[in-house]
């Protein structure tokens, strides 16, 4: 259920808190795992 209207300024915020909340969420995993979502396990270079 939409409560607001969609303006652009609305957009835009949400926008901003699902930037926000990505970043948050790599910043969690590369503290916790030491790595980012997207690295393999073991992989090096060549």
């Amino acid at each position: 259920t939409v409560v607001v209207a969609p303006t652009i300024q609305n957009v835009l915020v949400l926008g901003l808190i699902v930037l926000i909340r990505t970043f948050l969420s790599l910043s969690l995993q590369l503290e916790i795992e030491g790595k980012l979502p997207w690295r393999r396990e073991g992989a090096g270079p060549g």
